[in-house]
């Protein structure tokens, strides 16, 4: 028995063995055959190349390189390296090739297409550049974006010579939402920006010790050791690093004296050992720029919520600029500090200049901040809202029955003390809206308001889902939310490094 039992084991593993080697050899017949089937295909090659310099931002150089060179002849000797003449002529037709298809998918697509325009100026050249992106939402639901061209301005750049080298008479009234009553949408980023700007002007003497104090020691290594030095003695805990801002851009000072305002012991103590630093700011100084800090914080949150590239912003507009009008009346009215009121003023006066729906939230919520905003006034701007709804569902109504409404949704009584929660539900116990014949939007509007509680909510995946319900305001809503309210998606498309992530912040 043990013999055979052996005589077995001994017959089994050398049939084991033949089978791996069968398999080994078959394998490897597939692969050599694999390989043999290969062919060398210069024209691909070429293809393959102009990708990866165009993807990655390689200089065309590169292929004059002869290291470069030798290493294409270390993969394939038969490949012959291009010119840089010939290798930009691969890219154009490489781009050409990616245009005619982003033309066949634009005319697939059922939704109207915003742009968003930028403008660069060459450091060496000074020659004006323009950057136009497309921003849309799929037959998906899915908010896309398509860089669509470069192009040359020429001087001066003007609002109007941007807009006819952006147009060239090639838009079309009737192509546009309301005959064009909307076409073109200020950046919102960009409005914040000249608000708060405008409003730092009042404590910017004590800003500019703080940029000079954070100038001073980070300037050189040996005042960053020195420093570190200071930090270390007090038992200083902070990891916050020190951020020089550019005056222009208003979240960066934000961000400057967020982060300075932590270390006023470690520049007080510094100001005692170092004799030449004498920029220190004073304690109103400080004082002052807490002050600010806390009042910036929603501006700085809604900056980084407008300049969001990866959903649509349009749906956060109305809620974030009115909660801005209510802040600046309160700074303005309830703060006893005269240096602050005076800035809400000058915040408000920019604010007015430049702002004068939210579709989930319907009219309780416009209702809602304009009783906040405007008082006794607010109804009339409730019902401007109204009208500029209807004309909307007049124009992209499609069905042969357009039904016309008598709807009566003024409240002119409501109190303007209740808060959000409270007037809302006071609001649906006393709305009473008489209709003749009932339209798609009053429809809508007599469904519950969603509270979006949960900050996952997607309002294009629940346009997606219940839009079934409401045909034509599902088509609006498809087109408005799919315009960005600020350009940051198009300032990447400037910088090599800004391209290459995922979204943008507007400085």
């Amino acid at each position: 028995m043990g013999t055979h039992h052996i005589r077995h084991h001994s017959r089994t593993c050398t049939r084991r063995h033949v089978m791996d080697i069968r398999q080994r050899i078959l394998t490897k017949d597939v692969m050599s055959k694999d390989l043999k089937s290969q062919s060398f295909d210069q024209d691909v090659a070429r293809n393959r190349l102009a990708s990866m310099i165009t993807i990655h931002y390689y200089p065309l150089s590169m292929v004059d390189h002869h290291a470069f060179q030798e290493f294409c002849c270390s993969l394939q000797p038969l490949f012959k390296c291009p010119t840089r003449n010939t290798i930009k002529s691969d890219i154009l037709k490489l781009y050409k090739l990616v245009r005619a298809k982003a033309i066949k998918f634009f005319e697939k697509n059922e939704s109207r297409i915003a742009l968003t325009t930028n403008r660069w100026t060459s450091s060496n050249q000074k020659n004006g550049f323009m950057v136009v992106i497309a921003h849309f939402i799929d037959n998906s639901w899915i908010l896309q974006s398509q860089l669509l061209r470069f192009m040359y301005v020429p001087c001066p750049h003007t609002s109007q010579v941007l807009a006819q080298a952006l147009v060239k008479n090639k838009l079309e009234e009737n192509h546009l939402t309301l005959s064009g009553c909307f076409l073109h949408i200020r950046c919102c980023a960009h409005i914040l920006n000249i608000i708060v700007k405008y409003g730092l002007d009042v404590i910017k003497n004590g800003i500019e010790k703080i940029r000079d104090s954070v100038l001073y020691w980070s300037a050189t290594p040996k005042s960053v050791e020195k420093f570190e030095e200071t930090e270390k003695q007090l038992k200083f805990s902070n990891i916050k690093n020190f951020i020089l801002d550019y005056p222009t851009r208003w979240n960066s000072t934000y961000m400057m004296l967020e982060t300075t305002i932590v270390y006023k012991d470690v520049f007080f103590h510094l100001r005692r050992r170092e004799s030449q630093y004498k920029c220190l700011p004073n304690e109103t100084d400080w004082e002052f720029v807490k002050k600010i800090c806390e009042k910036l914080k929603m501006f700085y949150t809604t900056t980084e919520i407008f300049s969001g590239t990866k959903y649509p912003t349009a749906d956060l507009f109305f809620r974030k600029v009115c909660q801005i009008k209510i802040a600046l009346n309160l700074c303005y009215l309830d703060d006893v500090d005269v240096i602050i009121s005076k800035m809400a003023m000058l915040m408000m006066e920019k604010y007015d200049k430049y702002w004068g729906c939210n579709p989930r939230h319907k009219f309780d919520k416009i209702e809602f901040y304009f009783s906040k905003i405007f008082g006794s006034e607010y109804d009339d701007k409730v019902e401007k809202i109204q009208d500029i709804l209807l004309k909307l569902l007049k124009a992209y109504d499609t069905s042969k029955d357009k039904s016309t409404t008598e709807s009566n949704v003024s409240s002119k009584e409501t109190n303007a003390n209740l808060d959000e929660e409270e007037f809302l539900a006071f609001w649906k116990r006393r709305k009473n809206v008489k209709v003749t014949m009932m339209t798609e939007l009053d429809h809508y509007l007599e469904d519950d308001v969603v509270i979006d509680s949960k900050t996952d909510f997607d309002v294009l995946v629940w346009w997606k889902v219940n839009g079934m319900k409401f045909p034509t305001l599902q088509a609006i809503v498809r087109d408005i939310l799919a315009i960005p309210i600020s350009t940051v998606a198009s300032e990447p498309a400037f910088s090599m490094s800004g391209m290459k992530s995922s979204s943008a912040k507007y400085h």
